[in-house]
């Protein structure tokens, strides 16, 4: 413990919608601590919340033994961080936490490119909460398409997925598709026996995006019972993040690049994965796909450092 005192390091954090990870690496990039808080994102924990989750994260590091004056970089990945007021409430946890350091800023998506190629090019396919394809090639010119938000859009998102899998449900209930197995465990997942309690707690205000996404995996139930619901949803799934990808690619000119695939969605179930894979060699045979090789977190590392 004694050790870090002395010891001259860089903190990456990455923010989601419920928590943060912290990674503390020293110069040369090897992460020699993490740890996890709450989440820094405006829009989920408000200003306040934000910069109460930041502060109490720094002080966890400063109780590790990590010392200020030993600090030589902070790089925070959030969502959000075009608008000056993310940034202005980033900042000023940082302040808070009594670091002088003004914090390297970066979003969420390029925080994880830098982690998932271990550096700033490639490209990345994220499906998590949401859906976004996003890439930089050796020129600097970048590219996304998708991640516009669950009301009109992320597609192949769990939080399609999930409400995929409620509209099978309720589609099965009325005779419009066969029954689904994937029903007994929504209804139990949400702790009703009908239809009119169904749609009381998809509605409720208390209901959010994340809810729903959490329903995602349900739809494996349906699938392994071969249901052709289920598979409709996995299919439509695989090709709409498949369809992210084209765009990307041909805009940066990586038609014949790498790509990393990443979030739950995609690191978890081996199902979606496969079909785009098949639905991707069907567009761009001569795209690779990866594993990332590092988290968002040592992304942020790796972004400080590049600025050191």
């Amino acid at each position: 413990m004694s050790d870090r005192l002395h010891t001259p390091f860089v903190i990456g954090m990455d923010g989601g919608g419920t928590k943060t990870k912290a990674c503390i690496a020293d110069l040369e990039g090897k992460v020699i601590d993490a740890l996890e808080g709450g989440s820094m994102n405006v829009n989920s924990a408000g200003r306040d919340g934000v910069i109460q989750n930041i502060t109490a994260l720094l002080q966890a590091i400063q109780k590790r033994g990590w010392a200020w004056n030993g600090l030589r970089g902070l790089c925070l990945a959030a969502a959000g961080v075009s608008n000056p007021l993310t940034r202005e409430v980033l900042e000023e946890a940082v302040r808070q936490a009594g670091i002088g350091i003004r914090p390297i800023i970066i979003g969420d998506h390029q925080a994880a490119l830098y982690g998932a190629h271990r550096g700033g090019t490639g490209m990345i396919l994220i499906a998590g909460t949401g859906s976004v394809c996003y890439g930089k090639n050796e020129q600097g010119q970048e590219a996304r398409s998708g991640g516009f938000g669950h009301l009109i859009d992320d597609e192949g998102s769990a939080y399609a997925l999930g409400r995929d899998v409620l509209s099978a449900v309720v589609q099965a209930e009325d005779g419009r598709i066969p029954p689904t197995v994937m029903r007994s465990t929504v209804m139990q997942r949400i702790g009703t026996d009908s239809i009119a309690g169904l749609i009381q707690w998809v509605y409720a205000p208390s209901t959010g995006k994340k809810d729903i996404a959490a329903l995602a995996p349900i739809v494996m139930e349906g699938w392994q019972a071969g249901e052709t619901a289920a598979a409709a949803i996995l299919d439509r799934a695989a090709e709409e993040l498949a369809r992210l990808v084209v765009p990307v690619a041909g805009a940066l000119g990586m038609k014949q690049g790498v790509v990393a695939l990443c979030g739950s969605v995609l690191l978890r179930n081996e199902e979606i994965r496969r079909r785009v894979a098949m639905k991707l060699s069907g567009l761009m045979p001569q795209l690779q796909l990866i594993a990332p090789l590092c988290d968002a977190a040592t992304g942020a590392v790796l972004r400080c450092l590049e600025e050191l």
